[in-house]
């Protein structure tokens, strides 16, 4: 369940730092952080046995959609080749474990692409250039502590 997680934490994310500024992550995090620790000293863990399968299933599956879907908006208005980067990505991702399961296929996808990138200049979107761009640019971070 560790990817569900911080794919569920990366949809409230978005939406905190979308509304109330970058300002409010680090507390926010910390916040989190701190939640986890109590849950798990006082053994809220053991609660997931009584939550079965199907329900995960289903909560996995729906988080995967809705990820999807907030990735959407990033494939529009963008040249050819990010298209063919994805194609390239995504062969890589679900053809490589057939061929050798030493690496990650995410890794070796992340590596293969970004060398490609770099090597033959090509322009793509990242993240310091998207419209969260002005966000990480010059941003304070509350004192918490």
């Amino acid at each position: 369940m560790i990817s569900a997680a911080t794919g569920a934490m990366a949809l409230v994310i978005v939406s905190l730092v979308k509304d109330h500024s970058l300002q409010y992550l680090l507390a926010a995090t910390i916040l989190a952080g701190l939640i986890q620790i109590v849950a798990g000293m006082i053994k809220l863990g053991g609660l997931m046995r009584f939550v079965s399968k199907s329900v995960v299933t289903g909560f996995v599956n729906a988080l995967a959609i809705l990820i999807f879907l907030a990735q959407l908006p990033e494939l529009t208005n963008v040249t050819w080749h990010v298209y063919a980067l994805t194609a390239s990505g995504l062969a890589i991702i679900y053809l490589l474990p057939r061929i050798t399961t030493v690496l990650p296929s995410p890794l070796v996808t992340i590596v293969v692409l970004t060398a490609i990138t770099m090597w033959f200049g090509i322009d793509v979107r990242t993240v310091g250039v998207t419209r969260y761009a002005t966000y990480f640019s010059h941003s304070r971070y509350p004192f918490v502590l």
